[in-house]
């Protein structure tokens, strides 16, 4: 699992109101399933049960979760049901555990100290710390213009050295398209694909006995022939207008963020083009797909 840590900080300012925690968590939620679409082994680490985190007067992010979640299921609201369902059930607790750390890492991390500067005071932030130490980032409200930004400069105190370090923290939607955050990601977390259960011929559907319906029909067919036996094709789809001279690429694009892949032909002349479906659940994971089956079909 790759754990991904809970800005402590970003409970404050509490709400005001109950619509203003009701939106806070709906975002928040938000931000975390399209982390999930990101990361598909990711893990939101908390310091406490979410039960005992204060946001809003004397309720908790618990309380709250739950209060919507039944207000949901009554409305009939299904976006906002399935999102703080998953909030709720992708809680863990404590920040680090004792069996991640070595004898020595354990006393390090319980001497060093991580603060950060909210341009008014200095704060000691832990979900920062953990963050830190285990080459992480963080993830947290958007309560406070301070978290419009995503990268944050940290102090960090270990024995009598002081030094400045940077942590991504996530508390927008676009935070998750910066440079920064896909860096980290193609860095220290990795592409885990899945496998189809279809048998090869299943994956030709009602294409079967004409996938274009033209004269280069025979063409696609027995290269469909061989992509269905790759485990991360899920369905040969239609064929498309094949491509023009400038055209030199095998995957000549990715028509939707929903594993579907264009393949190009581009050694025949015309170059015949089809639209299939893969195993791949985000745009990273249909590239790492479409390389594969480049390297094992493309001439």
């Amino acid at each position: 699992m790759v754990p991904v840590f809970f800005n402590e900080l970003s409970v404050l300012p509490p709400c005001t109101c109950i619509v203003e925690a009701k939106n806070r968590l709906l975002l928040y939620s938000d931000i975390l399933l399209k982390l999930k679409d990101e990361i598909r082994n990711v893990e939101i680490r908390y310091q406490y049960d979410l039960h005992n985190i204060k946001m809003f007067a004397e309720q908790t992010i618990g309380t709250l979760c739950l209060k919507f979640v039944r207000e949901a299921r009554r409305n009939k609201v299904g976006d906002d049901l399935n999102k703080l369902q998953y909030l709720l059930s992708s809680q863990r607790a404590p920040y680090v555990k004792e069996e991640e750390l070595e004898d020595k890492e354990k006393n390090n991390y319980c001497t060093m100290n991580v603060y950060i500067d909210n341009g008014t005071e200095k704060k000691s932030a832990i979900g920062f710390k953990a963050a830190y130490f285990m080459h992480s980032i963080c993830i947290g409200f958007f309560s406070d213009s301070i978290w419009k930004k995503h990268v944050h400069t940290l102090l960090v105190s270990d024995y009598n050295e002081t030094k400045e370090a940077q942590v991504i923290c996530i508390s927008d939607n676009n935070h998750l398209k910066s440079k920064e955050f896909i860096c980290w990601r193609d860095t220290y977390t990795s592409v885990e694909l899945l496998e189809t259960i279809k048998a090869p011929f299943e994956k030709l559907g009602r294409y079967r006995n004409a996938i274009g319906r033209h004269h280069g029909n025979d063409v696609l067919y027995a290269h469909a022939l061989k992509l269905i036996q790759s485990p991360y094709v899920e369905e040969i789809i239609c064929s498309v207008d094949y491509g023009s001279a400038s055209d030199k690429d095998y995957i000549a694009g990715y028509e939707k963020n929903d594993g579907v892949i264009r393949i190009m032909l581009v050694w025949e002349s015309p170059k015949y083009a089809m639209l299939i479906k893969t195993t791949g659940r985000n745009l990273r994971e249909t590239e790492k797909i479409a390389t594969i089956l480049k390297e094992q079909f493309s001439k």
